[in-house]
């Protein structure tokens, strides 16, 4: 009996697992969800892992106020300028305020006629020169004659009628009678023809700026000059026309003609003997 109740294999019954403390497991316990995935650790948010956002707001708010300052500091200075005279305004600009070039040119946008009328403002008194007018009134033909020395003084010469002005002092005589001493106004002294400006209306003397064409150049005596017609100088139908140096935008020529005269004036500068007070005089 007892050899039946053993294994006919001779093989001993499997061992029985042993409880064993936990702490003697070789390997982990290790969930299987966990298992299959990595672990990460999510650390809460501190001040140094917050958003750069604020960080980029201060700066932005840091320009503003810096540009808003600046704009302040240009206004306070732009103010000062302009209270002091300094800042141009070309809308406010005072016709007054331009030169007699810049004026004209304004006006009429013609840079030779420009500098005629400029240079015809200059003072010319000293400036020796002869004008000769031809004049013909109504079939009369006249010829007068005008000379200016370097000293201002001048002398003026038509058939029958001759005129000296000296240091201010008018002397005239009539055909070959003597010569009469007049006392000169202030009108009278400075009688250089030269010296008058000659500006044709273009700066508005004559009521309304008048209106000129430019016909070229031409020559006037020795000289090259341009020449302009005046379309609206008078009341009554006219033909007008000037030349001046196309070098020294001096007047060289004026020819004026209506139903009633015609005049054409030529001015030739140049040396001028001196001219003296004349003798006898009468009463003296």
């Amino acid at each position: 009996m007892d050899n039946q109740n053993q294994n006919p294999n001779n093989q001993q019954p499997p061992s029985q697992p042993i409880n064993q403390p936990l702490d003697t497991v070789s390997q982990p316990l290790v969930s299987p969800q966990l298992d299959a995935q990595p672990f990460v650790q999510v650390s809460p948010q501190t001040p140094q892992n917050k958003p750069k956002k604020s960080k980029a707001i201060l700066i932005a708010a840091a320009i503003i106020v810096l540009l808003a300052a600046l704009g302040v500091v240009g206004w306070k200075l732009l103010d000062k300028s302009s209270k002091n005279g300094n800042v141009s305004n070309t809308a406010s600009t005072s016709t007054a305020a331009l030169t007699p070039y810049d004026k004209c040119f304004k006006d009429y946008n013609d840079a030779n006629l420009c500098h005629y009328y400029a240079t015809s403002l200059t003072p010319k008194a000293n400036i020796p020169v002869t004008v000769t007018s031809s004049v013909n009134l109504v079939g009369h033909q006249t010829v007068q004659t005008s000379e200016t020395d370097s000293n201002g003084n001048s002398k003026i010469g038509e058939p029958g009628l001759t005129a000296i002005e000296v240091d201010g002092v008018d002397y005239v005589q009539t055909g070959t009678g003597p010569w009469v001493k007049q006392p000169a106004t202030k009108s009278q002294s400075n009688t250089n023809p030269a010296a008058s400006a000659n500006t044709f209306g273009i700066d508005g003397t004559n009521g309304s700026h008048a209106t000129f064409k430019a016909e070229g150049t031409v020559t006037c005596g020795t000289l090259t000059c341009y020449k302009y017609d005046v379309l609206n100088c008078c009341s009554v139908p006219t033909t007008e026309w000037f030349s001046f140096d196309m070098k020294t935008y001096r007047l060289a020529e004026n020819y004026v003609s209506n139903n009633l005269s015609t005049t054409d004036t030529t001015y030739n500068y140049g040396p001028v003997p001196a001219i003296t007070a004349p003798t006898p005089i009468a009463g003296q």
